[in-house]
C-alpha cells in the first residue's frame, strides 16, 4: 500500500469509480499514472494514447463469489464454465476482451 506507507502522499492519490474515467483523466493529462489490471492496462493501450509503463505479476486469480448454501447455483455456474470451455466460446471472449490467454 504505496500511500499507508507515505510512499505517495494522500494529496497526490485520487480514487475512481472506474477505470474508464481513470484513463480519461490520464489521456487528459489530468494525472500522471494509473494503477489497472493487465488486461485493462491493453485494452486501453490499444485504443488510446497511452503506454504501459511496466507490469508488476501478481499470481491473482478472478472468480465467481456467491453466498454459502447455494450449491445450486455453484452447480449452475460450475456447469457453464465448464461448457464454454469446452466449446472454445470461453477463449474467444478472453481473447476478444482481454488479448491474451
Amino acid at each position: 500500500n504505496l500511500v499507508g506507507e507515505d510512499v505517495i502522499p494522500d494529496d497526490n492519490f485520487s480514487t475512481y469509480d472506474s477505470y474508464v474515467l481513470a484513463v480519461e483523466d490520464l489521456s487528459n493529462g489530468n494525472i500522471d499514472a494509473v494503477v489497472v489490471d493487465t488486461p485493462v492496462a491493453d485494452t486501453f493501450t490499444a485504443s488510446r494514447d497511452v503506454t504501459v509503463a511496466f507490469v508488476e505479476e501478481t499470481g491473482e486469480q478472478d472468480g465467481f463469489g456467491i453466498r454459502q448454501n447455494e450449491s445450486e447455483l455453484q452447480s449452475a455456474l460450475n456447469s457453464g464454465l465448464q461448457t464454454v470451455q469446452d466449446d472454445g466460446t470461453f477463449g474467444e471472449l478472453r481473447d476478444t476482451w482481454f488479448g491474451q490467454e
